[in-house]
């Protein structure tokens, strides 16, 4: 067990079952057009919350099992780095979903988008930073 094998799983919490969850309680407060994304929308609507729920956790398992197989080809830091991205995308959306469905607070999905994209990238260049000097060190390439 490790630092990536934990950034796996919240992950999959956040992103996968608390994205997921909040949002059917979103879209049960304010109707599908509240989802961004007008396919998981249409899922919703045309289908049902437990349809909604499985094509989103199958989304996230699918991507997160995509990565964890390219993690095995290296770049332990970079891939810590996209896990966290991930797991604060997952809690800025848990957040903008539950915002939305109780009137407290409205962050617009735009804005989360964009968060989660900067802060996803800030730790993507951080963990390869990371791996580039560990692997500089392994050469005796110090700095």
């Amino acid at each position: 067990m490790n630092l990536q094998h934990i950034l796996f799983f919240l992950a999959f919490i956040t992103f996968g079952i608390g994205d997921a969850s909040t949002a059917t309680i979103m879209i049960n407060a304010k109707g599908p057009d509240a989802e961004f994304n007008n396919l998981f929308g249409y899922i919703y609507e045309s289908h049902s919350a437990a349809c909604f729920v499985s094509v989103k956790l199958v989304l996230v398992i699918v991507l997160l099992f995509t990565a964890y197989i390219l993690s095995k080809h290296g770049g332990y830091w970079f891939m810590c780095g996209w896990l966290a991205g991930v797991c604060m995308g997952g809690i800025m959306a848990m957040i903008s979903n539950l915002g939305s469905a109780y009137g407290v607070i409205y962050v617009n999905p735009y804005n989360v988008i964009l968060c989660y994209l900067v802060s996803t990238f800030v730790f993507l260049y951080a963990g390869d930073w990371i791996d580039n000097n560990e692997r500089n060190v392994k050469n005796g390439q110090n700095r």
